[in-house]
């Protein structure tokens, strides 16, 4: 069968069948210390960024996530691939899954799936590359299209109910489906413009940006590598930093998309050269975050700013009076936001300790004009 998508099985690959009442045991398994400590970083990321809100647990809604949508799922440290259900025996719907994780196993046993996700080191990197992976295995379903077919009515249909994800974020459930829908998309071109063995070439050397599958004419274009930016002297002893990350552009556009519109939001994000961001928390546990985004030019960053001042707008409510020139400021009961321009950079600061985000908005924009000014 692995003949069909060009790749030898190497292994017989073990299935087995985990209920779904199992699966939160199993998915807390999957985290050491290191992983809760990522999730600490994300959660406050998405918290500032508004994809989940103020009260919500990060680890809970993964849980939920992943309880509430997935069928099946390839582990690369077991070399197998699990089907979750509540049926007794395999159904017609699993054949869908079993021929997609199938994939995946080729993928891991020529490609090493587990340790290309080892080695990459940013959000952004990360997300390209499940476009590939996931992308590669939803294209290669319709490979086994007539085994389906064959076997299908033999088989009980399902009982199994998904409970579905309905208590998880909007933009959150965008993020998770994104591989599977927008990858697919991206390999279904890569496969037409160069054939179908082009997609092995991403999975031995992995994009470094979502901006070059979202756009394939890119697809040789690295992003800019952005510095962290250093705001602790600007904030104190009583600061430290939490993580540091690169966003890219679909998550810019995904933010953007609710206040905008897809259309505009799609734009206002296609010009983005490379990010950092970086998050902040004191000992009252007060959180701050910084983030510096490239453009390709003045005028994308421009675009991205009327963008993302619709968005916080919607988020804060209406700008108020500020002292930095050229810069908005934008807050509510629970945090503020400041937002500037400088040539072809936008910086955006959000937090919830108000003096401390002024303090740093100030620091930093300082800092930007003396860079700006230097030959």
């Amino acid at each position: 069968m692995g003949e069909r998508r060009g790749l030898e099985l190497l292994r017989e690959v073990p299935v087995y069948l985990l209920r779904r009442s199992d699966l939160i045991t199993y998915f807390d398994a999957l985290f050491d210390e290191s992983d809760i400590e990522e999730a600490e970083f994300e959660e406050a990321t998405y918290r500032l960024l508004g994809i989940i809100g103020p009260d919500l647990d990060y680890l809970t809604l993964l849980e939920d996530l992943y309880v509430g949508l997935v069928l099946g799922f390839y582990d690369e440290d077991i070399d197998s691939f699990i089907l979750v259900s509540d049926n007794d025996r395999i159904s017609r719907r699993d054949l869908d899954t079993i021929a997609h994780e199938y994939i995946h196993a080729l993928q891991d046993q020529h490609f090493d799936l587990g340790a290309t996700f080892d080695s990459i080191e940013t959000t952004d990197a990360a997300t390209a590359f499940r476009f590939v992976v996931e992308g590669d295995a939803r294209l290669s379903e319709r490979l086994f299209s007539d085994l389906i077919a064959s076997y299908g009515p033999q088989l009980e249909s399902s009982v199994d109910r998904l409970p579905g994800a309905s208590a998880v974020p909007f933009l959150l459930r965008q993020i998770f489906n994104a591989p599977y829908i927008l990858g697919l998309s991206a390999v279904a071109r890569i496969v037409d413009a160069e054939g179908p063995n082009a997609i092995d070439f991403w999975l031995v050397d992995p994009p470094r940006s979502t901006e070059q599958l979202l756009h394939p004419e890119r697809a040789n274009e690295p992003p800019i590598t952005v510095s962290d930016p250093n705001l602790l002297d600007l904030l104190g002893a009583e600061w430290s930093l939490l993580g540091t990350d690169t966003i890219g552009e679909f998550v810019i556009r995904t933010l953007l998309a609710p206040s905008v519109g897809g259309f505009q939001a799609g734009n206002a994000a296609e010009g983005w050269g490379g990010d950092r961001l970086v998050v902040y928390q004191d000992d009252q546990g007060a959180e701050l975050l910084a983030w510096n985004i490239h453009w390709d030019d003045t005028s994308e960053a421009t675009e991205f700013a009327s963008a993302a001042l619709a968005w916080l707008r919607g988020a804060y409510g209406g700008p108020q009076a500020d002292s930095l020139e050229g810069s908005t400021r934008l807050s509510n009961s629970r945090a503020g936001a400041w937002l500037f321009t400088i040539d072809d950079q936008t910086w955006l600061l959000m937090g919830t300790d108000a003096d401390a985000l002024d303090r740093a908005a100030e620091g930093t924009r300082e800092r930007a004009l003396l860079a700006a000014a230097l030959p």
